[in-house]
């Protein structure tokens, strides 16, 4: 269960059925605050056992998560900007951990099967050597042909990750004022991130506002009232 500034957050991930089969199904859930910026948290706290039953009930048996979010603080307006950026590198065929073959290799291994006598499956798609052995052998092209195709196959070179990854640059912004006085303190905050993957169709964007005010009320008055809305 999430507890933000001391409000349940009932469902607050909305799940289509659909989902609940989605191996990410764990992402979805664990994005409950995704809606929050970083900056203006000022501390998560983790309550767990009899301490989360004896608060919020037996809905917190499996434990509470409770984020405070930050607030202003008596004295003179305060106005901080803070910045983040991260370049995430694609993957190369160079880079060390990759061995994939080449076009000659991958040539190479299929008339290493079709010499070996190799049973291919009927409904596989015949590519690279084994495709233009099968047309041959199917009386589709001559001898000549073969070996025109063989060639050919062997010098093209596809980077695959060139035409479905790129370097990802990804940053984020926030701005954010403060202040009060004896009898009000306040604070709000403007965010934008922009985080892009590395798979040429994956980025997230997001905008966060929050305000809060929190009046000090003297002692024998009525009690503080909080009020932080997020969009």
């Amino acid at each position: 269960m999430w507890v933000l500034d001391g409000v349940v957050l009932t469902d607050p991930v909305d799940v289509a059925p659909e989902d609940l089969n989605n191996p990410d199904y764990i992402n979805i859930i664990g994005n409950a605050i995704a809606g929050i910026n970083p900056q203006d948290i000022e501390r998560i706290d983790v309550l767990k056992d009899a301490s989360a039953t004896a608060l919020y009930g037996t809905q917190a048996a499996n434990g509470v998560i409770v984020v405070t979010t930050k607030r202003g603080t008596s004295g003179k307006i305060r106005i901080s900007y803070s910045h983040s950026s991260k370049i995430t590198r694609r993957p190369r065929y160079s880079d060390r951990n990759i061995n994939l073959m080449n076009s000659q290799e991958r040539m190479q291994f299929g008339k290493d099967l079709v010499d070996d006598h190799y049973y291919f499956p009927e409904n596989m798609t015949m590519v690279g050597y084994e495709g233009a052995y099968y047309n041959w052998m199917n009386g589709k092209t001559n001898y000549n042909e073969f070996l025109q195709e063989v060639q050919r196959y062997e010098r093209e070179n596809t980077d695959w990750f060139d035409l479905l990854t790129r370097d990802a640059y990804s940053h984020s912004h926030t701005l954010s004022i403060s202040g009060g006085s004896n009898s009000i303190r306040y604070y709000s905050s403007f965010g934008i991130s922009q985080d892009d993957g590395v798979s040429k169709t994956s980025y997230s964007d997001r905008y966060s506002v929050m305000m809060n005010w929190t009046p000090n009320c003297p002692i024998n008055s009525l009690p503080p009232y909080e009020s932080t809305p997020i969009f």
